[in-house]
């Protein structure tokens, strides 16, 4: 999926109960291009620049997000 990020197996810290993780986008480092597809081995470079996004998660509960 595309713009699609599961964080289901992130660990919270002990004793708390939420968590913030940031998010960003990059290019794929073409040493690792080859497995992704549609686009291995070529890689298309992003176009623009993509501001990260700060998402909290907390224990038991699923959150999604649209940008």
């Amino acid at each position: 999926m595309e713009g699609f990020f599961d964080l289901g197996q992130l660990t919270i810290p002990t004793g708390q109960t939420a968590a913030q993780y940031q998010l960003a986008v990059e290019a794929l480092d073409p040493a690792w291009s080859m497995g992704v597809e549609p686009y291995g081995p070529k890689q298309v470079t992003p176009s623009g620049a993509f501001a990260p996004i700060v998402v909290t998660v907390t224990n038991g509960s699923n959150a999604s997000r649209t940008s």
